[in-house]
């Protein structure tokens, strides 16, 4: 996928939102920079809670935010909801108020675009990146690691594989041991809408928990002796079946997770407790 289809496909993702699309289109139109990425509906996470920001640009840390007329009865919420992004990531906000008369809207979104481009001045050449990129997981290792806040993501299990020395075609399993860690498993869980499974992962992605769809007491005793006693594989390192901003699947890197015996049970199945957000890979940068 080129930038031309890749932003074509994020303007898209606001067509139901008629004030967003227009200030976001009248952005890209002014500031005539296809070489600095742009996100639309940027999910974030900041402790327990999800959100999602109208418009977001990586490489300078801003979200902008379209501040239809509503927004005038919840001040106090939006104000909140931004400061714990802001304390949660170090990120950056700018706001955009709707205004109907369509030169005084326009510009609002010009001081917008002004904006943009002083930071992008501030902060410097910008890395030429392609949709492909964002998937090369090379770019993204460092000192031998690979870390979760990097949004390492792989289009393949077999991708995931390859970064701990396997060399397969293809892989049906849902998980593979780790060829030299011995107590630990590579495990690309889908979290979501699976026949078999339910499992799931807490907002702030602490804890994963994996439980047999419909499960019984003996079943979960079984999995958990299977795990703990038969394969004795009690981490995992975790790359999470998910959709990206395009709504692709890609499997992306969590973390390593242990798991806490203790809060496993036949209710929310076993836990899996993250204790670090980066794992080494074989595959060197």
């Amino acid at each position: 996928m080129n930038t031309y289809t890749y932003s074509i496909e994020q303007i898209y993702k606001a067509k139901h939102k008629k004030h967003e699309q227009y200030v976001l289109t009248r952005i890209l139109h002014r500031l005539n920079r296809f070489d600095v990425q742009f996100i639309t509906q940027q999910h974030v996470t900041t402790g327990t809670k999800r959100s999602l920001t109208d418009i977001y640009f990586p490489a300078i840390g801003l979200h902008i935010e379209v501040d239809e007329p509503y927004h005038l009865k919840q001040t106090k919420k939006d104000a909140e909801r931004q400061a714990d992004i802001v304390n949660a990531t170090g990120h950056e906000f700018y706001r955009v108020p709707v205004i109907e008369d369509i030169f005084a809207f326009n510009t609002e979104i010009d001081k917008c675009v002004a904006y943009i481009e002083q930071k992008l001045q501030l902060a410097g050449p910008i890395p030429k990146w392609e949709f492909d990129d964002i998937l090369n997981v090379k770019n993204k290792i460092r000192d031998g690691y690979i870390y979760a806040q990097d949004d390492v993501c792989l289009r393949k299990v077999v991708d995931i594989t390859a970064l701990f020395g396997y060399n397969y075609k293809g892989l049906q399993k849902g998980g593979k041991e780790h060829p030299t860690e011995r107590d630990t498993e590579i495990w690309w869980p889908m979290l979501i809408n699976h026949s078999d499974w339910e499992n799931s992962i807490s907002t702030d992605e602490q804890y994963i928990y994996e439980k047999k769809r419909d499960g019984t007491q003996e079943d979960f005793n079984v999995h958990l002796n299977k795990t703990v006693n038969l394969t004795k594989r009690t981490k995992r390192i975790v790359f999470a079946k998910s959709k990206n901003s395009l709504g692709f699947d890609l499997y992306r890197f969590k973390g390593v997770y242990v798991l806490d015996q203790a809060a496993s049970n036949v209710e929310v199945g076993l836990c899996w407790h993250k204790i670090s957000d980066k794992a080494k890979v074989t595959i060197s940068a």
